[in-house]
């Protein structure tokens, strides 16, 4: 794996890190003395402060690892001996806010790895740093953003790794990882594997796939079981009986009975609301309010918004980027969670699993910005979609931040 970065280019990785951590940071330190950090629920139906204990407390009711299989055994050590030197919720945050920042640099990587210019590279990475999906997850304790880390990780081995036989051994121990965070992982790990291997002789893809499967299942049923013999109150994710004795709750069946409805209530979040916060409502804590409640003022913005979207997809098509394979992969696992959130999770908390999907989307709206197709546009039109760009995220960011700011008055 080879990163060709110089000192300039280093330098600024780390300003883009510790700016982000210091904005996460600080968000989830003024939440921490919130009904949020207290009160289940609160926040877009998150379980904050379960997922404080998960990080933090040894003795808590794990019972969650029915989802997340093995999140508290990667992470409640750490986060119990930083609770020596801290209270758990300034640790939690810490971790949050660690993960959060670490993600938009493997984003950043992600980016130059598909040939994009360094300001480009570093407008995209911002981008989805302060999309709604990001700056929330970032800093508000969830999995959500450990399992963001985890799966951009996952394409970021894909791309920098060659070597077959490194790269199956990294990628098998970085999904057990992933499924760790979020059993549902496994889904994308299945995408890269497939199409990593889809060229190869027969025999050998079928070799490739025995062994993943073995060594996962070997590795991530003993380490479930070492996770129940330290922590009593965790779920077994390969007993399938008491895993789907909670998870199996959040399924839901009403796309059958009212297609339209399920469909106009999931696909705001999948390209507005994950970007662009419209507004918050009562309903058992907080949620977004509806596309019919949003004011004029904020439909310019998300016009704009998806006006850049409609741009980037016209350069996919002209430049005929959709047939390749990065772009589909994308799509792919956009599309995967499009699908499974029609009928999983309560249809006014659909935001909680934006992390999951918002940068697949970011990275397909990135690819048409690549040197290759930059290099063929008008010098003019580039600075044009530049400041557009620069003055777009500006206001979005200004959007999310003055949400933060009512929903952090709201819950003082």
């Amino acid at each position: 794996m080879k990163f060709n970065f110089n000192k300039k280019q280093l330098f600024v990785i780390l300003i883009l890190f510790f700016l982000l951590f210091g904005i996460y940071f600080s968000i989830g330190l003024s939440f921490s003395k919130t009904e949020v950090f207290k009160n289940f629920n609160k926040l877009f139906d998150s379980d904050v402060p379960r997922v404080v204990n998960d990080l933090t407390v040894f003795g808590a009711d794990h019972h969650h690892t029915d989802r997340h299989p093995l999140f508290v055994l990667f992470f409640n050590s750490l986060g119990v001996l930083l609770t020596k030197f801290l209270n758990k919720g300034i640790v939690a945050v810490l971790l949050n806010s660690l993960f959060g920042s670490a993600t938009i640099i493997l984003f950043y990587l992600f980016l130059k790895k598909i040939n994009l210019g360094e300001t480009f590279a570093l407008i995209f990475s911002f981008f989805l740093s302060i999309t709604w999906a990001h700056l929330i997850f970032s800093s508000i304790p969830d999995t959500f953003i450990f399992s963001a880390f985890s799966l951009i990780l996952l394409l970021d081995i894909y791309l920098y790794l060659k070597s077959d036989s490194l790269f199956l051994g990294i990628f098998i121990i970085a999904s057990i990882f992933s499924f760790g965070i979020a059993a549902t992982n496994l889904v994308f790990s299945f995408i890269l594997l497939f199409f990593r291997f889809r060229k190869k002789k027969f025999l050998k893809q079928i070799k490739f796939w025995f062994i993943f499967i073995l060594v996962f299942l070997l590795i991530s049923i003993s380490l479930a079981t070492i996770q129940k013999k330290i922590y009593p109150s965790t779920v077994e994710f390969f007993k399938v009986e008491d895993v789907l004795k909670d998870s199996g709750t959040f399924f839901r069946w009403d796309f059958f009975d009212s297609p339209f409805k399920s469909l106009s209530n999931t696909l705001p979040n999948f390209f507005i609301y994950n970007v662009v916060a419209p507004g918050v409502k009562e309903c058992d804590g907080s949620c977004f309010i509806q596309l019919s409640e949003i004011s004029p003022l904020k439909w310019v913005l998300i016009s704009f918004f998806l006006m850049f979207v409609l741009f980037s997809f016209y350069l996919l098509l002209k430049n005929k980027i959709y047939k390749k394979e990065l772009v589909i992969i994308l799509a792919l696992y956009f599309l995967w969670n499009f699908l499974f959130h029609l009928f999983y999770g309560k249809p006014w908390a659909l935001i909680l699993f934006s992390a999951h999907y918002t940068f697949p989307l970011m990275g397909v709206l990135a690819v048409p910005f690549n040197e290759e197709i930059l290099k063929n546009m008008n010098k003019k039109l580039k600075i044009a979609l530049m400041t557009f760009l620069i003055i777009l995220i500006l206001f979005i960011v200004l959007n999310n931040l003055l949400l933060i700011k009512t929903l952090f008055y709201k819950y003082l």
